[in-house]
Parts: C-alpha cells; structure tokens; sequence
C-alpha cells in the first residue's frame, strides 16, 4: 500500500500533458477523506483537470487496528467516508457530523494552489459489497 501516491502522480503530471492521473484505488478505509479530497484537488488543478479518484475500502485488513480502528465497524466507517468524501466532491462549503471522524461545520477546502474550483473525477471500486448488491446510494458508478 503507497500511502503517497498523489506525490507520485503530481511528479507524473509535470512531465505529461495528457494522460489522465489515478490511482488504482485509495483505499478509503483508513485515511481521512478531508485529507484525500485535498490532495486530489490539489492534484486535478497542477494538472489541469486530469486527476482521477478511485476509492475502495480494501481488502487487505491488516492495516485497520493499526490506524484505531474496530474490524466490527469497518462496513460503517468506509461508507460514513464515502459520504464525507461525496460532499465535499459535490458541495462546498460542508456542515456534515458522523460517528467515527469530527464533525465539519460550514467548511471549505481551498485545496487548489491557483485558487479556482477544482474537483477530481471519481469513482468507487469494490470487488465485493457485504450489504447489497448494488452500488452506492452516493451516485458514483
């Protein structure tokens, strides 16, 4: 797991002009989606718009006690970061409250170095969903 892949990705953008830039998922699970959403942001706008985010849950497990996490809670706390990630892609500023991160109250990301709206592309990968079988009520494909 390379928890910097959008260092990598920015790298790659300064020296490409069209491909698009994505990881193959980040992991959601275990990383806070403030965090994930200002570093694709940031990404999308020093590379023009070429930045896309794919987030799953994972399905390596091993990691999850090391960042404070119970395994009971792994289903609600990827989808409550979905969530949180859905928001903060679609709406800003957030006011959004859940049970396993602090709350956001009229919040906003000024991620963009330029300063203009930016917002990656996203998208959400699961090899296998435990609660239904289809996707996410967040409207991602």
């Amino acid at each position: 797991m390379d928890s910097a892949g959008h260092v990598i990705l920015a790298a790659i953008a300064g020296r490409t002009e069209r491909i698009r830039l994505g990881t193959a998922v980040t992991v959601l699970s275990t990383q806070d989606p403030v965090r994930v959403y200002t570093q694709f942001a940031t990404l999308d706008a020093v590379s023009n718009g070429r930045a896309q985010l794919i987030v799953g849950r994972g399905s390596l497990i091993e990691s999850f006690p090391l960042f404070g996490y119970d395994l009971a809670d792994y289903e609600d706390i990827f989808e409550e970061k979905l969530e949180l990630l859905t928001r903060l892609l679609r709406d800003q500023p957030v006011t959004w409250s859940g049970k396993f991160r602090s709350p956001l109250t009229n919040q906003s990301s000024q991620s963009s170095p330029s300063g203009k709206d930016t917002c990656p592309r996203g998208w959400v990968s699961e090899a296998v969903r435990s609660r239904s079988s289809g996707p996410p009520a967040t409207g991602y494909p």
